[in-house]
């Protein structure tokens, strides 16, 4: 809707006339864009259609804007410059109709928010985009029509979850991190169910991009300024998002290493470029399950080793969770029970078994790597008590549930009791650890490799793990390595004997390829000859034809003249 302003206004038709042209005729419905520019010819043709010279001006001032973006102009897309003093000093509010300073023209488009000390957020309809400017950037949409000038009403702004304006985050993929997501503003919401949002890229240049619903989330509330805890899921803040991460130490002076995206690679950062890692489900925030900060420092003050930082990795945050709920409701109950007489409860839950005994159906890759003869049910005593809720996350493995194990630990009899549990759960970590380099064993990975993990594994052999089923795994690996390298050998021997008959290959093709060129000289010549020969016949024959022409010319003289009167 426009409203009348009672200015009217006749365009100035001499030459050096200060004007606006635009690029576009149908700025009454889909928006335009109006620049400044200088009319370099006298306008004298009444036509709508004639083009006219301009010279582009900053939109901000009469001076001269290079590089020119319009150098000609058809008549009918000229105006005059907008009467701004009936609006000098007006404020503007959202759904405000107003054109912006932007990439040297006055773009349309309507404010969607004001964000204060004369600053605003303005939706251009024309690109579409997004952008920030300042009051001094922005003046009331005018339209030109039969040489009056008329304003547009304010635009209802429709309020909704991703409404225009609105500060979100997308998830992206960035190599090497995996998905991060990564802070966006929102444009408009399609039509074919999708967003068009605008975020910033890895290089830091701001992209547009239609994404799904199904890959936009609301930004997350702060958090507040709390510590991180030892393999506490975070965020870290990289150039172009929130990538998802594990503390993995904690620093002095408020700083923390961190395992960046799936690739976890390790990186320091400062508490301020930390988040708590938080899911977006159901309408609502929730935070990421993490490892109970107080039980992994616990493992780590028991164990005295740099494996511990590995232990979720290897267990699994289910699996410790678990163990740490286990130790919090006895906890409870002892609270309650504290300061009465202790009695004897039975529990309806069913007993698990221990480590010693499998349970589940084994998993066949497990069962085929781990395939060991049954440990015959006899209990045995271990250098230690096992008061350590990591037995139970042992217990609750697959790959002890596959094939039972019985450790006797006795070497560690020789270490101070009060390191032997520690040392002993160190040992079963390392034992996994090596299971899992086992099964992630790839066909190009170096014989050496290989036989390191099997001497790490003799090194366990020790404490009474049955080494049967990894170590045959690993002979057959290292067998399939050494047929890999007589291949590798027959191959070279091939490809030295395929290289040398491609050589003769080509020296062939050279010399057919040069008697095809003499054969082709040949039938060139040969045409040539040809031609000579034809045309050497042609002229012998004129010159026969000459010659007979001529004598029958002498004997006819010669006849006529003998035979002339003689008077």
């Amino acid at each position: 809707m426009l409203s009348i302003t009672g200015r009217k206004e006749k365009l100035s038709a001499s030459k050096g006339s200060v004007i606006e042209v635009s690029s576009n005729e149908c700025y009454h419905t889909t928006g335009s864009v109006w620049y400044r520019a200088l009319l370099l010819q006298n306008l004298i043709a009444q036509s709508k259609r004639t083009m006219l010279s301009v010279r582009h001006l900053n939109p901000l001032s009469n001076e001269y804007y290079s590089p020119p973006l319009i150098t000609t102009a058809v008549h009918r897309l000229i105006r005059p410059l907008p009467p701004l003093d009936l609006f000098h000093d007006v404020g503007f509010e959202e759904g405000d109709v107003i054109d912006a300073a932007h990439k040297g023209g006055w773009w349309s488009g309507w404010v969607i928010k004001v964000l204060g000390s004369g600053r605003f957020l303005v939706y251009l309809r024309f690109e579409p985009d997004v952008i920030e400017v300042e009051r001094k950037d922005l003046r009331p949409h005018m339209v030109w029509k039969d040489e009056e000038w008329f304003r547009c009403q304010k635009r209802d702004l429709i309020a909704s979850e991703f409404s225009a304006g609105t500060k979100v985050e997308v998830k992206t993929k960035v190599e090497p991190f995996g998905s991060i997501w990564s802070p966006a503003i929102t444009i408009k919401e399609n039509e074919d169910g999708t967003l068009l949002v605008k975020y910033k890229s890895l290089g830091g240049e701001c992209r547009k991009k239609n994404v799904p619903y199904s890959e936009i989330r609301p930004s997350p509330p702060p958090f507040g300024s709390r510590c991180f805890g030892l393999l506490e899921n975070v965020d870290a803040l990289l150039e172009c998002g929130w990538c998802p991460s594990i503390v993995s130490k904690v620093l002095c002076g408020d700083r923390y290493t961190v395992l960046l995206g799936r690739n976890k690679l390790s990186k320091d950062f400062d508490h301020s470029q930390l988040r708590i890692s938080m899911e977006f489900k159901d309408g609502a925030w929730q935070t990421q399950r993490n490892v109970n900060c107080y039980l992994l420092q616990w493992f780590f003050f028991e164990t005295k080793h740099h494996f511990v930082y590995f232990t979720v990795i290897l267990l699994g945050e289910d699996a410790l969770l678990s163990a740490h709920e286990e130790s919090v409701n006895r906890e409870s109950v002892n609270k309650r029970k504290r300061g009465q007489q202790p009695c004897k409860l039975r529990s309806t839950k069913p007993k698990q078994k221990t480590w010693e005994s499998a349970s589940r159906t084994p998993d066949p890759m497990l069962s085929s790597m781990l395939e060991t003869p049954k440990a015959k049910e006899t209990r045995m005593v271990l250098p230690f008590v096992k008061k350590s809720p990591c037995w139970k996350v042992f217990e609750s493995m697959e790959i002890f549930k596959a094939v039972p194990q019985r450790p006797h630990f006795s070497p560690l009899l020789e270490s101070e009791e009060e390191f032997r549990e520690g040392e002993a759960i160190g040992a079963t970590v390392n034992y996994i650890g090596l299971l899992e380099k086992v099964r992630d064993i790839q066909v190009h990975d170096s014989v050496s490799m290989i036989n390191r993990i099997k001497e790490c594994f003799l090194k366990l052999e020790k404490h009474g793990f049955d080494l049967t089923g990894p170590i045959t795994r690993i002979h057959k690996l290292l067998s399939i390595k050494a047929s890999q390298t007589r291949a590798l050998e027959e191959l070279q021997v091939a490809e030295k004997e395929i290289a040398e008959k491609d050589n003769k290959r080509r020296k062939l093709e050279d010399d057919i390829e040069q008697v095809s060129e003499k054969i082709v000289e040949l039938q060139r010549q040969e045409t040539l000859m040809k031609e000579e020969k034809v045309k050497n016949e042609k002229e012998i024959a004129r010159m026969k034809y000459r010659l007979v022409s001529l004598d029958r010319m002498v004997q006819w003289e010669f006849r006529a003249t003998a035979k002339a009167p003689w008077y």
